[in-house]
């Protein structure tokens, strides 16, 4: 169902109950409503049910960041982004919106949009981990080996076992053919991981 659909749709459903008489439903409900329909995986109900919400708030940033989430659970993408951005618009400096474009272009193979949005992330937050790690894997689906290889070797600074850049550093070593220092690595990793299965897999895909 497009954009303009559910507004056609929820503003009749608004005005329907509206002539009946009805109490109107507080957005509170709605979004509790959105909420159960979502664990149901529900995802074009669950929209329907936030909308009216949606349209009479007229620029909520909370309301712009769940459509955009329920829309991206969806599939819909030019919708998602497009409650992204409007939720960015109102709180420029808010990290949710920006994390939630990471997502939608992640899903969608844009790459380069992936990174330049985790740069813009990272520029006033360059601690945020899962950050980090989006940018270190927009670098490896690029083939951007050798700035991987940097941005990772930066961000373990600070967070020298996190699991996922430990993993990330293992792959950027394979595809640059670094088995020394892969060696050295995946001693590291599995020391921390010892059940780790990708590095148990790289280890023992490195024995001679």
């Amino acid at each position: 169902m497009k954009w303009s659909g559910l507004i056609v749709v929820s503003l009749v459903v608004f005005s329907n109950a509206s002539r009946a008489g009805e109490p109107p439903v507080s957005p509170g409900k709605r979004v509790l409503s959105s909420y159960q329909l979502e664990s149901k995986k529900q995802f074009r109900e669950a929209i329907e049910a936030i909308m009216p919400a949606y349209l009479e708030a007229k620029g909520d940033y909370f309301l712009n960041l769940r459509l955009g989430w329920l829309f991206y659970l969806q599939g819909t993408y030019p919708n998602s982004l497009e409650h992204y951005r409007a939720a960015l618009r109102l709180e420029s400096e808010a990290i949710a919106p920006r994390q939630g474009l990471i997502a939608v272009y992640a899903a969608q193979g844009k790459w380069s949009e992936v990174a330049s949005e985790a740069g813009n992330i990272l520029h006033s937050y360059p601690g945020h981990l899962q950050t980090q790690q989006a940018m270190v894997r927009a670098l490896i689906e690029q083939k951007n080996w050798p700035q991987g290889l940097e941005k990772v070797n930066a961000y373990l600074k600070s967070d020298p076992i996190d699991l996922t850049l430990m993993e990330q550093k293992a792959n950027v070593l394979v595809e640059m053919k670094k088995e020394i220092l892969l060696e050295d690595h995946l001693k590291r990793l599995l020391l921390a991981y010892p059940l780790d299965a990708y590095a148990r897999n790289l280890k023992s895909f490195s024995r001679p």
